[in-house]
């Protein structure tokens, strides 16, 4: 392999325009970039170690400023029937006056599509690593929650942790207008704190589907999710089934609707009692957990995605999903989730462009939480609403960007209540 990438980069004619990236023959382009903004966070007891420190609870919203950067460097190619996309990337988060929260972010990403000439079989591959502490920040956070809504996570899920993950989709014709699909996942989420449960996921999927016309193709998909949850619950099942139509009445209307069933078997920890009756505790201190009761949820399950494309300048985009999950901090592990994201895209000039995101999400626990004796079902809604604004120079190498988010989450949890608004301005530099 070593032998390969030399012999590539020794033969390749390389050559270099800022804003272009760095062409090595016909085929390849390098692209170094490195983003700078200046930042204001109004809440940043949101941010895992805050809580920590005496910056307050999550309801006192105290503010702080600070500065962050990202240096990345992509390598695309593409040659005949494959696409080679490889990504790294290293990040900080300065803090001007809560310097705890500094906090730095990195990672590495892939992706190869490999496409049968005769285009009867499809091979995509996808992978990689990040570390990050709160959000994701990265540009592979999208890829963990590929549900469509990603924008929104919870106060629980704002932690220092690890994510290892990989995706493989086989697509083959099966017959004249028929098709299947083979999809595996893997996500690897290890978290520093060991109040956030450790999930390594496991998702399968078989698809078939039929070409009716030009517009219309409807499909069967079916799957299972296993999730391996090293906190407060044993191995968990999800299996699931749905039928759904790709839909494209119009030019610029295109759909993707399905709904199904999805169950979710799961055996939750309890605190182990001695023959004693005595609650048992390891040489730490800690509860001995073990296995409790098996228990089993299921429920309505639907994916949307549908794209308007209204004008030349303007798109708008809907996306929903549904789903048990597990995870999280605490004991507040197994849910069902409940998404909802809608975008506006405009491109203003050629120059300036602008979208506008306002996301929905609900998450119903499954287990109640006892606080002060008395059993809550926790039920939490968080709304967000995100502005983005571009602009690119007559600098083909500068860009500038300005982004403004407002995040609501109410709980029935007392203190897990917040509202949080996050401010951004800075510029985007590539060779």
């Amino acid at each position: 392999m070593a032998f390969g990438f030399s012999a590539f980069f020794a033969t390749s004619q390389v050559s270099a325009q800022p804003g272009s990236g760095i062409k090595m023959g016909g085929n390849s382009v390098l692209i170094p970039s490195v983003n700078l903004s200046y930042n204001y966070d109004d809440n940043i007891a949101l941010r895992g170690s805050a809580l920590a420190i005496g910056a307050g609870s999550i309801q006192d919203n105290v503010s702080d400023e600070y500065f962050s950067y990202l240096a990345s460097l992509d390598l695309i190619r593409r040659l005949d029937n494959r696409q080679l996309r490889v990504n790294a990337y290293y990040g900080e988060d300065l803090f001007q006056e809560y310097s705890a929260l500094d906090s730095d972010r990195y990672g590495a990403n892939f992706g190869y599509l490999w496409e049968r000439p005769n285009g009867n079989t499809k091979v995509a591959l996808d992978g990689g690593y990040e570390y990050a502490t709160d959000r994701g920040n990265s540009p592979t956070t999208g890829f963990v929650d590929s549900g469509g809504a990603s924008d929104i996570t919870t106060p629980a899920e704002r932690a220092e942790r690890d994510i290892y993950f990989a995706k493989t989709k086989i697509s083959q014709q099966l017959a004249i207008n028929t098709g299947g699909a083979f999809i595996f996942g893997y996500t690897d989420i290890a978290y520093k704190s060991e109040n956030y449960n450790d999930v390594i996921s496991y998702d399968y999927a078989l698809e078939i589907n039929h070409k009716l016309s030009d517009k219309t193709q409807p499909y069967l998909q079916g799957g299972i999710g296993l999730d391996d949850d090293e906190g407060y619950a044993e191995d968990s099942e999800k299996p699931y089934a749905l039928a759904g139509v790709r839909y494209s009445p119009t030019a610029k209307l295109r759909l993707n609707i399905g709904v199904g069933y999805e169950g979710y078997d799961r055996t939750p920890f309890t605190v182990g009692v001695d023959e004693n009756g005595f609650v048992e505790t390891d040489e730490n201190g800690d509860f001995v957990l073990v296995p409790g009761e098996s228990e089993s949820d299921s429920g309505f399950k639907y994916n949307l995605r549908i794209t308007y494309l209204a004008t030349s300048k303007s798109s708008c985009f809907l996306n929903g999903r549904n789903g048990f999950n597990s995870g999280g901090q605490g004991a507040r592990t197994a849910r069902e989730e409940n998404a909802v994201s809608l975008s506006y895209r405009h491109a203003t000039t050629k120059t300036i462009n602008q979208s506008l995101t306002i996301s929905w999400r609900e998450d119903d626990y499954l287990d109640p939480n006892i606080v002060n004796g008395e059993e809550i079902n926790e039920l939490k809604e968080t709304i967000r609403y995100q502005y983005v604004f571009n602009y690119q120079t007559q600098q083909p190498w500068l860009s500038l960007f300005a982004n403004a988010s407002y995040e609501d989450g109410n709980s029935k949890l007392p203190e897990q209540s917040y509202h949080q608004t996050e401010l951004s301005a800075g510029a985007r530099i590539r060779y």
